[in-house]
This record gives structure tokens, sequence and C-alpha cells, in this order.
């Protein structure tokens, strides 16, 4: 992992700072790892639940295993229309540009592949960059 490791990895709480971080479930996939997690302030009635994917198997700076990389993405995408009413979901990597926007461009290509339509990769990343700066370095 090349970030802190901000959840615990198995069933049980941690606390960071006031944030009670408590694992629910962990379930395996074949290359990845699908937590919930519940978050609560301390003393605060309200919980907040997290759907966390972890995909341990994208070595960085390299080339992810293109079939397990499409089946972890079309998870993510069909949570996502599963739960519409949920707000944005958050990706990242270790630079937030290379792992997480190329999986961002993935994701977003494939949600318009669903509707029907067939976006260009270089357009995409390209419109994409204007939102994340540097994002997927080489094309």
């Amino acid at each position: 992992v090349l970030c802190d490791r901000y959840w615990p990895v198995e069933e049980g709480t941690e606390y960071y700072g006031l944030i009670q971080v408590t694992t629910v479930t962990c379930k395996q996939g074949p290359d990845y790892l699908i937590t919930t997690i519940n978050l609560r302030q301390r003393d605060s009635p309200t919980d907040r639940i997290i759907t966390h994917y972890y995909y341990p198997s994208w070595p960085d700076q390299g080339v992810p295993n293109v079939p397990s990389l499409c089946a972890f993405t079309e998870c993510v995408r069909q949570h996502l229309e599963a739960v519409p009413h949920l707000g944005p979901a958050v990706v990242h990597c270790s630079a937030g540009i290379g792992r997480s926007g190329t999986f961002v461009t993935l994701l977003w290509m494939m949600q318009l592949c669903v509707r029907g339509i067939q976006p260009g990769i270089k357009a995409a990343v390209k419109d994409m960059r204007q939102h994340r700066m540097w994002m997927v370095q080489t094309l």
C-alpha cells in the first residue's frame, strides 16, 4: 500500500482522532477487496456507510491485468448504478493521476458504452485532464 491504510483491514473498529471507523464486512474478489465501512464522529448519533473498493493488483507505474481491471471496474460501475442516490465516488492512488486517472476514464467510458455511446479514448482523456491536472501521463 502506497498510502496510509485509513480503514481497518479486518472486521473491527479503529479511531482516528474524533472519527470512529468500523469495518462491518470485507469480501474478497478475484483481485480486489470490497469493504463495508461505518464512519461515525464521536458523540454523534449519525453514521455514514461507505463501500470501499480496493484494487491492490495494479502495480505503481505498471500495467494491470486487463481482464482483471475490467472486471473490477464493472463491479464498481454496477454498484454506482444500483445506488444512484449516492454522492460522487472518491477515487485515489498514491499520486492521484496515473492509476486513479486511468480508472476514472475507464469507468466513465464503460458508463457511456452501456448507454450506447462510443467515446474515443484520446478525447475522453483530454476532456478529463481539464478536471484532473496531469491525469494519465502517457496516452
